[in-house]
């Protein structure tokens, strides 16, 4: 199969080097695309920051629909994303913007399409300068050679992986909109339950008459802090695992990354906190504090002091309360308890003991978590499909952009 450089079917505009100070913060004039708008194939338009009239520089620096980006330093250097609005953005530095020239013997889309099968990201981290913020330069792009099989292919590839794309796009909708309903729904439930007609005032506001407000001492057999372990008790691929705040993500413990200890110093810390499955893992330290999650798993684990262990009574969901912690409720108790000195965020074990919680009847707990579960399971069926299509499409665009598989034409 023919092969190209980029050089000779486009260029990359380089962005515009904006000052702080020409930010309008009454959001008139035309919104700025910067580094952090780059997402995963798309163009966020969150977080925008807005340039005035009078400081607009000429059309190069525009972004229209269809125009693909890419993150030229930093972090994601190498990502890139498709602009999908009507409306025109500016293009800040350190964005790259590719111009694809007129060519009839050139589709477009299927230019797009490579560039956007991630085939070509590891030459372009490859091309970037060393250093602690990897930077890559519009020359070196330029210079990175794709393959170029005649028109009619061209565009039946195009054709071939933007049917996938739209499928991941529609299946990213759909689960974005479950989160947000998910996200309605837990703040709705753990309030006012299931079918009430009858309601009291509270610190919660109005929730059911039989439901109580205790503190979370109270329906608690324990909420400990874990352990800070010195150096020499960390090890690296042996020994017992030592999860941390950065383990509890998102209402789920993840075991992708952890550290371990010594079985000797582990036996030292479960004498005060031995986690067991069904207990509440809550991350009190760092950005991510406020964290819970349940232990759905039984093996052996010792938790960093960065983590808090809260072991239920028996009539109490550990489900319901986790989903309790990580709601509005639950966040808002633990930003206005929160310490932050040294710049670093840190929630007293006394704080979360003394949290105001709402306390259903067992059976009206476990009805809530049932629904909430079943909008969970909901939710990660649509993640393991973007998962199988975008793995699908990694493969199926390897195959047929080196010529292993063949298109009809």
């Amino acid at each position: 199969m023919q092969k190209i450089q980029l050089k000779h079917i486009l260029f990359l505009q380089n962005g515009y080097a904006f000052k702080s100070y020409l930010f309008n913060p009454e959001h008139k004039g035309m919104p700025l695309i910067r580094i952090s708008n780059i997402k995963d194939n798309i163009v966020s338009l969150n977080d925008l920051k807005w340039i005035r009239n009078e400081n607009i520089p000429n059309r190069d620096f525009y972004i229209s629909k269809g125009d693909l980006l890419i993150a030229m330093s930093g972090a994601t250097t190498g990502k890139m994303g498709l602009y999908t609005s009507e409306m025109n953005c500016l293009l800040n530095q350190r964005v790259g913007k590719f111009c694809i020239k007129e060519n009839n013997q050139i589709s477009r889309n299927y230019v797009i399409s490579v560039l956007l099968s991630g085939l070509i990201k590891e030459k372009i981290l490859a091309s970037s300068a060393g250093g602690a913020q990897p930077n890559i330069s519009s020359k070196s792009i330029e210079e990175i050679t794709i393959p170029l099989p005649p028109l009619p292919e061209q565009k039946k590839i195009a054709e071939i992986l933007s049917e996938i794309d739209q499928l991941i796009e529609l299946t990213q909708s759909q689960l974005n909109k479950l989160e947000i309903f998910k996200k309605s729904c837990v703040e709705e439930l753990i309030t006012k339950g299931i079918g009430q007609k009858e309601f009291k005032n509270s610190v919660f506001g109005l929730i059911p008459n039989h439901w109580k407000v205790k503190k979370f001492s109270e329906i608690t057999n324990s909420i400990t802090c874990g352990v800070a372990a010195t150096p020499k008790y960390v090890q690296r691929g042996e020994g017992i695992p030592f999860l941390s705040a950065q383990n509890v993500r998102n209402g789920e413990v993840l075991l992708d990354k952890f550290k371990f200890i010594s079985r000797v110093f582990h036996l030292k810390l479960i004498k005060n906190t031995k986690p067991k499955k069904g207990d509440i893992l809550y991350s009190r330290v760092g950005a991510g504090f406020g964290e819970a999650a349940v232990i759905k798993f039984d093996w052996e684990f010792s938790i960093y002091v960065s983590l808090t262990l809260i072991k239920l009574k028996n009539s109490f969901s550990s489900e319901f309360y986790k989903y309790f912690l990580n709601s509005f409720h639950g966040k808002k108790q633990a930003k206005s308890g929160v310490f932050a000195g040294g710049g670093v965020p840190n929630l007293n074990v006394g704080v979360v003991k003394d949290f105001d919680v709402l306390v259903p009847p067992q059976e009206e707990q476990e009805i809530i978590v049932t629904y909430l579960k079943s909008l969970d399971i909901h939710i990660d069926q649509k993640k393991k499909k973007i998962s199988q299509l975008q793995t699908l499409k990694k493969g199926l665009s390897s195959d047929l952009l080196s010529g292993r598989k063949k298109v009809f034409v």
